[in-house]
């Protein structure tokens, strides 16, 4: 869990759970900037919500130790972020010792009447990077556009073949949601989903990824995942897990009502 908390100067900022997220750092109004001081991370406590064991939760886990909110506490990131994309690269498995995560924002730009932003966390041990996060999201949220936005293309997802069908249920959103201390209003909230048109709460992003992660990885150290968010998962809904024949290293979850994929994920390791 964090133990400490600095700004990327070096700067103290206010300890976890005092957090004020409207505070400018870098030129990027409203968005965290900081240095993280965190001691061991048990994997396996902050996995419990997929229900079942993961061989290599050391890794899978590393989409929740590097969130904003996780590092911060709750309330680093705008309340209603919507995750568009979410890319990790990890080199190890989340150290076994104490290590630091950097956080910076990269760029924000408006789109569609809302606000689109990155932010890029770094897990270090000694100086050295064994781990990367980049996560943009919308929000309603109307910030000054700064940086230079980029976001990778998506995969072509031709010739998927369903896997496995799954559903992700209400209490395991609550779970993954206390776990990563994300409490964003509509995967919190069903009145809040409702509003904007859903039947329950939304599935947050990073556990999505997670799930991926947590079915495609092999036992090799190192790799990276890609994930696009095409469309909104609901709590209760049925989904089918896929993978296309052709480019193995692409999965997507498509929606059973629908029939349209709602990720597209690509998921890459190195070859034996």
């Amino acid at each position: 869990m964090p133990i400490a908390l600095s700004s990327a100067s070096g700067d103290s900022i206010r300890p976890m759970g005092e957090w004020d997220s409207g505070q400018a750092s870098n030129g990027f109004e409203g968005l965290p900037s900081a240095r993280v001081h965190l001691g061991p991370i048990d994997s396996g406590s902050l996995l419990r919500w997929l229900g079942r064991s993961v061989r290599n939760s050391d890794v899978v886990v590393w989409p929740l130790v590097l969130l904003p909110d996780f590092l911060l506490a709750e309330g680093a990131m705008p309340a209603d972020s919507v995750e568009r994309y979410h890319h990790v690269r990890w080199e190890t498995p989340v150290p076994s010792g104490p290590f630091e995560a950097v956080i910076q924002p990269t760029w924000v730009r408006g789109r569609g009447g809302r606000t689109e932003f990155e932010l890029v966390i770094h897990a270090e041990v000694g100086g050295r990077a064994v781990a990367s996060s980049r996560i943009v999201c919308l929000t309603q949220a109307m910030l000054p556009s700064a940086g230079s936005p980029i976001v990778a293309e998506a995969p072509d997802p031709h010739d998927l073949v369903a896997v496995r069908s799954m559903t992700v249920d209400d209490a395991t959103v609550q779970e993954f949601c206390d776990a990563s201390r994300t409490k964003y209003a509509v995967t919190t909230k069903i009145k809040e989903a409702q509003v904007l048109g859903f039947r329950n709460v939304l599935v947050p992003g990073p556990l999505l990824t997670i799930i991926h992660m947590a079915d495609a990885l092999s036992d090799r150290t190192g790799g990276s995942i890609g994930v696009w968010f095409k469309g909104p998962v609901t709590a209760g809904s049925a989904m089918l897990m896929c993978r296309s024949e052709s480019e193995q290293a692409v999965w997507s979850l498509r929606s059973v009502g629908t029939g349209r994929p709602t990720t597209l994920a690509l998921i890459e390791q190195p070859r034996l």
